[in-house]
């Protein structure tokens, strides 16, 4: 079984665009194996990795049919994967003309498997600095020109907020769990950055913000209350679903689950 992941894993090279990129994938994997025992000590000792591959590399581009992206490590391998969170795949898939917004977008995957074809009219939102980097990349790989990248946090209302950081978990930031390591980023609602930029109807919303979701539908009254705007969003626990419920039960949301920590709310139909 182990080995077999093992092989899985360095052949994973396969999926690079270029042979340049092939070659740089597998030698980022062999070094990640190798150094995974003593990044695995370091960051139960101290809670940081002593030396990570991407020291070492300045990314790499992968293909596949949702798009074509610039990774900076495995990590952002797995997120772009085929397989990653393939629960969700059929709701973006069928989604082919509208307005979505993705909030915490992080390098892009479903900013660009639903706006590469050009019909969509997409709102990235991604607060943390080097994600960022890496969506605009992206974006510019894909020729999506229909898309707006907004570099701001998505909350209750305008201002500012911590962002803090965890390692050990690919560039991962969360405004609601705390850490030693946080940078100060700016934030607005969602309602006030769809109408600065003079977006009326919004179609599909995904929100994944680890752990801020009820503060992002806080600042979602406007969009709620207009339409029934399909939302799938994050929750980790029954009081963390309970907590995003409690919002959208005042706009007669129903959910459903899909997949271990996904949701899928709308409003029923009414006669």
């Amino acid at each position: 079984m182990i080995l077999n992941k093992l092989f899985v894993f360095i052949t994973r090279f396969k999926d690079g665009y270029t042979f340049f990129d092939k070659i740089k994938i597998f030698f980022h994997n062999v070094l990640y194996i190798i150094l995974y025992p003593i990044n695995t000590i370091s960051f139960l000792l101290s809670r940081r990795h002593l030396l990570h591959p991407r020291v070492f590399f300045s990314g790499f581009v992968i293909k596949n049919s949702d798009g074509t992206f610039y990774c900076r490590d495995n990590v952002d391998m797995d997120i772009v994967s085929e397989r990653f969170e393939s629960d969700l795949r059929r709701y973006f898939k069928g989604f082919k003309r509208g307005t979505f917004i993705d909030v915490g977008s992080n390098i892009g995957k479903y900013t660009v498997m639903i706006g590469r074809g050009g019909k969509v009219k997409v709102v990235s939102i991604e607060p943390e600095k080097d994600n960022f980097r890496a969506l605009k990349k992206n974006l510019d790989l894909n020729n999506c020109r229909n898309v707006l990248a907004v570099n701001m946090a998505a909350w209750k209302e305008r201002g500012e907020i911590k962002l803090f950081e965890h390692e050990g978990q690919g560039v991962l930031a969360s405004a609601t769990k705390p850490s030693e390591t946080y940078t100060t980023v700016r934030a607005d609602s969602i309602d006030n950055i769809i109408n600065d930029n003079n977006i009326s109807d919004v179609d599909f919303v995904k929100i994944d913000v680890e752990g801020a979701e009820p503060e992002v539908l806080k600042g979602m009254k406007n969009i709620l209350s207009a339409g029934n705007t399909k939302i799938i969003f994050e929750a980790w626990d029954e009081e963390h679903f309970r907590k995003c419920m409690k919002i959208l039960d005042k706009y007669r949301y129903v959910a459903k689950r899909i997949g271990k920590i996904y949701w899928f709310a709308t409003k029923p139909r009414t006669r």
